[in-house]
């Protein structure tokens, strides 16, 4: 079964409680690089995160293959989108990263749940009324 490329690139959903904001961002299988609708994602809540005071990038994928490896893969994921954050000018100190590999949005046991297993999740915490600038 072939994953469509729209899912492989970016798959955003967003979530709001109180004062955080959360956006997911999809990867292709194996893959920890930004296409170019991932970027336009991240670029889209620009002004959130510059107004934010906190970020946490939590890398995720699916459980296909070694824990150990799917953990570092994890890991860069959440790397990539805090290069592309930082790139926009927010602050590298605001923004942590996390790799997890159990954290699944759904079944392993489909191409398509494990496409939506393979991101990461952009948690922005505690909206300041300016935008912190580095």
């Amino acid at each position: 079964v072939v994953v469509p490329l729209a899912l492989q690139a970016v798959s955003l959903s967003r979530a709001e409680s109180g004062r955080e904001f959360s956006v997911s961002v999809s990867f292709g299988f194996a893959k920890a690089s930004l296409g170019k609708l991932a970027r336009r994602a991240i670029q889209d809540v620009r002004t959130h995160a510059l107004r934010s005071q906190s970020i946490v990038v939590r890398g995720a994928t699916d459980a296909i293959g070694d824990r150990s490896a799917n953990q570092r893969l994890a890991v860069t994921r959440a790397e990539s989108v805090r290069e592309e954050l930082v790139k926009l000018g927010v602050a590298p100190d605001i923004v942590r990263v996390e790799g997890c590999i159990d954290c699944f949005v759904a079944s392993n046991m489909t191409p398509l749940g494990r496409s939506a297993n393979r991101r990461a999740d952009i948690v922005f915490s505690g909206a300041a009324e300016k935008p912190f600038l580095r």
